[in-house]
Order: C-alpha cells, then sequence, then structure tokens
C-alpha cells in the first residue's frame, strides 16, 4: 500500500511540474508584455495529454499575444523517445495592472511632469493602451484631460526636441571651418541626444543634438 501511494505521489508531482513548467512560462510571456502586471493566479486546462505525460520534456512556449486574460496556449514537449509534440492548454490569469492616473487636471500642451498617482485596476479592464511606470513619460497632453483618468498613450505625443523625420541643419566644425549640409533625423532625441542621421545620399551617421532642428556632426 505504501509503494503504490509512494508511485502515485511521484507520478503526481512529476506531472505538476511539467503544468508548472507551462504556468512559468506563460507568467514570464506576460510579464515580458505587461512589466507591470502583478499576477495572484494562473489556471490550466487541457485535454487529450498521453497518460505518460508526466515522463515528457517542456522545450518552449510558442509566441503569442498575451494580451487578455485567457486564451489557448500552445506548448511544445519531447516524449522519453526524443519525438516532439505539440500541447494546447487553455489558461485563465487573475491580475491586477499597474496604471497611471491623472492626479490634477492636465491641460492641452501641458507636459505630463509628476501629475499622475499609480493605481491597480483589473487586468481585463484595463485599456491595453495604459501608461504604467516602465513607460516613457517625458510626453505632452494632445487635448484636456479630467483629474482621476487613466492616462492612455494615444493621449500623448512625445515632448522631444526632434522626432524621427524631422528635416535637419548637421554642423561641421573643424577649427575656424565650419559646413553646413541638410540631413534628415532617423529617431527623435532632446538637447544634447546623440542620434543617427542622414544626408540625401543616404548616408548614415551621428550626431549630438545642439539646438531646434539642428545637429552637431561626429
Amino acid at each position: 500500500m505504501r509503494i503504490i501511494l509512494f508511485l502515485f505521489l511521484s507520478l503526481s508531482l512529476a506531472l505538476a511540474s511539467n503544468i508548472n513548467e507551462v504556468k512559468n512560462a506563460i507568467s514570464k510571456a506576460y510579464q515580458s508584455n505587461f512589466p507591470n502586471l502583478h499576477i495572484s493566479n494562473l489556471d490550466l486546462k487541457a485535454s487529450g495529454l498521453p497518460q505518460n505525460f508526466d515522463t515528457y520534456t517542456f522545450l518552449r512556449l510558442d509566441n503569442a499575444s498575451f494580451n487578455k486574460a485567457s486564451g489557448y496556449a500552445r506548448t511544445e514537449f519531447q516524449s522519453p523517445d526524443g519525438i516532439k509534440r505539440s500541447f494546447f492548454f487553455r489558461y485563465f490569469i487573475k491580475a491586477e495592472l499597474e496604471i497611471l492616473r491623472a492626479s490634477t487636471q492636465i491641460q492641452r500642451g501641458e507636459k505630463l511632469g509628476s501629475k499622475f498617482i499609480f493605481s491597480k485596476i483589473d487586468f481585463d479592464k484595463a485599456p491595453k493602451d495604459a501608461l504604467g511606470r516602465s513607460d516613457d513619460l517625458n510626453i505632452i497632453a494632445k487635448n484636456n484631460i479630467k483629474k482621476n483618468a487613466i492616462l492612455r498613450a494615444n493621449m500623448f505625443k512625445d515632448n522631444l526636441l526632434v522626432k524621427k523625420n524631422d528635416i535637419l541643419k548637421g554642423v561641421l566644425k573643424e577649427g575656424d571651418l565650419k559646413l553646413t549640409t541638410e540631413l534628415t533625423a532617423l529617431e527623435g532625441g532632446e538637447l544634447g541626444s546623440k542620434i543617427k542621421v542622414k544626408n540625401k545620399d543616404g548616408k548614415v551617421m551621428q550626431g549630438i543634438i545642439s539646438g531646434k532642428n539642428e545637429v552637431l556632426l561626429q
């Protein structure tokens, strides 16, 4: 009786180990997509698993959006004889997403600055473009925003001195000689930032933003 119980517990632990591998992979995928997500529970359901599933080795989780509180995950396992097989798991998560809310009314054209508070909301109720602490918050409001509103990416625009695709004046200084040329910004940046630019011939170079629509070439 003790031997049978021991074998049953061993098989249960092995099966649980594979299930936990899948859970951990799904959790990591969510955290990668939503760094401010706090998962409190993750349930898995699957059908059609082989009787010897406990002897399989977990290989990987297929890429998926993982942007909803439930869905299907495709996984890949390897059998004891080296054959790779795919299994589908239905998953359900309970989680809260840490987001930003306006701590006061924000006027159109005003910098976000520190006019926000951190708040948590059920993941399945949160806007997919809600801003969090890991986002770039050097942004300007496109329109008036009410106090306590959930702050979303589409409410703002970048607060950059130079934006991608801006036409710039490139300045090259060598001693008393100063040359200028027309360039296109390949990325945005603030005063003093190093960005990539290209000339009319398509040559890519680096420059330091020295003023509005101006870079010093290196």
